[in-house]
């Protein structure tokens, strides 16, 4: 998600301008599909924080692939590896 994404970011480089240059990249991706989360989503973001052992950012990105049929992530993140159903597209 590119709230997560963007949190990282800032958590990492400290400043307005490499956010600016994120949103920037993401706004360009031709192929790139934004999605908000619905309430059931959040929901189900609970239920994977509880069978997976994953922190809620992390948690709500399982969520919402799965509800949307989404099985590959690109993420250097390995805790996704642990998912069943997501495969790591980055590595």
């Amino acid at each position: 998600m590119i709230y997560a994404c963007i949190i990282a970011i800032e958590n990492r480089f400290k400043g307005p301008k490499k956010l600016e240059n994120a949103l920037i990249f993401f706004k360009n991706c031709p192929n790139l599909t934004v999605l908000r989360p619905r309430w059931d989503e959040l929901h189900y973001a609970i239920q994977v924080i509880k069978s997976e052992k994953l922190d809620f950012d992390d948690s709500l990105v399982v969520a919402c692939m799965k509800s949307n049929g989404i099985t590959k992530l690109a993420s250097l993140d390995r805790h996704f590896d642990k998912v069943r159903g997501i495969e790591r597209v980055l590595k």
